[in-house]
């Protein structure tokens, strides 16, 4: 959707309805239509998880599978109100494809694989650097005309293309007066922005797992994690995406974990402050505290530091349950002549 529309025959005639509060439901599943039409689905997943019949599920149990089936495919929208919110179709297909082929539940990223990367959006990569300070966050604000009038694709905003192609999507009504919110819909395209993020900012992919399928953040040790983050890092390119300070170094290890599909919770609250990036597994959670320097001579009062904050603040103790904690104080070394963590411990119990 450009305003220069001079290439089509008939440009002149088409009538917008994007953002259209009339036709907002059009293109994607509400959560009443996915419960009417595909109840017998839902039951069947549920069973399966629960290792019981679909005749005794309850509705109740099928409320959580649909708020976790939103949490992943959920809140895309097409409405100048931001009222009506639409799932993926081509997501809750695939995944109630899968209950039913694979007899289990299983939150998949199927979007990406279908249209994760439009060929508009590549031609416009090679020739732009992406802000990824600002994809970050999961609100955008841009101003209301670069939205609705967008000019050519050489200098269409970014944000208004990663729109266009899916990756965000409207977070606020459309106020001529007013900015508009653009953000990631759910957890399955926040997944796949982070991969997209990954082919620029990394040079090679550096592969997430010890031997198999495992995850070296789930089973590996201290020393593995740090080991994978360093080779992380050293695939960087450097020149578009050099490491400053923690905010950044914290950025790049995100776009990376994310991208891998890892549940990564960043600058996580509790009552006493918010770690630099945790990261959940059913059995293990990691933490890590980050300090950056381009000084060896204050690399071990980093380390200090980085391991006072992570005791005092009992980073990654809440709502722990079972799982085994692993609390990691590490610091990287920002000087051309490093460029990696140098130092790191893993704090006691």
């Amino acid at each position: 959707r450009l305003k220069d529309v001079s290439i089509f025959s008939v440009g002149s005639d088409i009538m917008d309805l994007s953002y259209n509060n009339a036709y907002s439901k059009l293109i994607g599943f509400t959560r009443d239509e996915i419960k009417h039409f595909y109840l017998d689905y839902l039951k069947l997943g549920v069973a399966y998880e629960n290792n019981k019949t679909p005749e005794s599920v309850t509705d109740i149990e099928i409320e959580n599978l649909l708020d976790r089936m939103a949490e992943h495919y959920d809140s895309y929208c097409f409405d100048e109100f931001n009222q009506n919110k639409v799932f993926s179709t081509y997501s809750v297909n695939g995944f109630l494809k899968d209950i039913y082929e694979k007899k289990t539940v299983r939150f998949g990223d199927y979007w990406y694989d279908v249209g994760g990367l439009p060929s508009i959006l590549m031609n416009y990569m090679e020739s732009h650097n992406l802000k990824i300070e600002k994809l970050q966050t999961s609100e955008i604000a841009i101003s209301y005309d670069d939205f609705k009038n967008p000019t050519s694709l050489i200098d269409i905003d970014e944000n208004v293309l990663m729109c266009q192609t899916g990756y965000l999507t409207l977070k606020s009504d459309l106020d001529p007066n007013e900015d508009v919110i653009l953000g990631p819909a759910n957890q399955e395209v926040k997944t796949a922005l982070f991969r997209l993020l990954s082919l620029k900012v990394f040079q090679k992919n550096i592969s997430p797992y010890a031997s198999g399928k495992n995850y070296v953040l789930e089973q590996g040790t201290a020393e593995d994690i740090i080991a994978l983050f360093n080779s992380v890092l050293a695939a960087l390119a450097y020149d578009k995406y050099p490491v400053k300070d923690e905010s950044v170094l914290r950025a790049l290890l995100q776009v990376y974990l994310i991208g891998k599909n890892h549940d990564v919770r960043v600058e996580q609250h509790n009552n006493k402050g918010r770690s630099d990036i945790l990261v959940n597994f059913p059995k293990r959670r990691v933490v890590l505290e980050l300090k950056y320097t381009d000084k060896a001579s204050s690399e071990n009062a980093k380390l200090a530091e980085a391991e006072q904050q992570i005791i005092e603040n009992g980073y990654g103790l809440e709502a722990l349950g079972d799982r085994e904690l692993l609390q990691i104080a590490c610091v990287f070394n920002g000087a051309k002549t490093k460029r990696q963590i140098t130092m790191y411990k893993t704090v006691e119990k």
